[in-house]
Formats: C-alpha cells, structure tokens, sequence
C-alpha cells in the first residue's frame, strides 16, 4: 500500500508521464532529478515538521526507486529567509529537474501552486506528477529502481 502522501486525484495522467521522463533521462544515461513541491509553512512549529517530515518520506521513496530527490523543505533554510527569498531558491532548484512531484495537500500551499504553475509553463520539465505508482512501474521498467544512487 502506498503510504507516501501524494495527492490522488490526477493519477489518469501520469503514467505516460512517468514513463517518457524516465525513458527520456535513461537515454542520456542519468537518473531522474524530481523536485518535491508540497506545504512547508503552518500555523505551529508541530504542523510544520510534520510537513517537513511528509516530504523527506516522498524524497526517501523516490531515492528507492532510483530517482534522485530535490527537497526544498530541508535545502531551504526556514528561518531567517522570507517567503520571496525562499521561493526564489526553491523556484531555482525547480528549474534543475526533469519534473516535480505535487504531495497531498499541495493546492493550500500558495509556493506548491507556484511550482506546479512553473512545471506547466516551462517545456523542460514534465507536467508535476501526483501518484508514486506510475513513477514505481516506469523506475522498474528501465531497469533503475532499487539501484543506490552517487
């Protein structure tokens, strides 16, 4: 059973997705670069690690399966940097990878709809993805999940 929390409502879309960017960075001999966008900010200091800690779980399952994850809840330093400032960076780090993945919860974060706005606008990067299992049979079929990353 699938516990990483991604939102559920776009899996339609994704395995065709899943599979062209994978397919497209094993041609070039290189793993997936794959941005994960979800809410940071919170109310309390509990809800925010929390959400910390959902998005370190979507990077942990994307290394697994061969990805190599972009985490901006713990590259992005929380304190002492403004929202400007951090999504400037985060935007940044997004540009460097081959797709982004949105987690559940996404759509209340106004940084998540930012990034996925930026995926659906830049032809570099994939539409963001919204279900790990399309991104597990596509890992599998090109012969890099389960492999550890450099």
């Amino acid at each position: 059973m699938n516990t990483v929390p991604f939102d559920p409502r776009m899996r339609f879309l994704l395995d065709m997705q899943a599979d062209a960017m994978v397919r497209r960075c094993a041609r070039f001999g290189r793993r997936p670069r794959v941005y994960v966008a979800g809410p940071y900010t919170a109310p309390t200091s509990e809800a925010i690690a929390a959400n910390v800690a959902a998005a370190v779980a979507v990077g942990v399952e994307l290394r697994r399966l061969g990805m190599v994850p972009l985490v901006p809840h713990i590259t992005i330093p929380g304190s002492g940097v403004s929202w400007k400032q951090a999504m400037i960076e985060c935007l940044s780090h997004l540009r460097t990878c081959d797709f982004a993945v949105l987690m559940h919860g996404w759509e209340r974060s106004r940084g998540a709809r930012m990034e996925a706005w930026l995926c659906s606008r830049v032809r570099s990067l994939y539409p963001p993805l919204t279900s790990m299992e399309a991104l597990e049979a596509a890992a599998v079929e090109a012969g890099i999940a389960g492999e550890r990353t450099a």
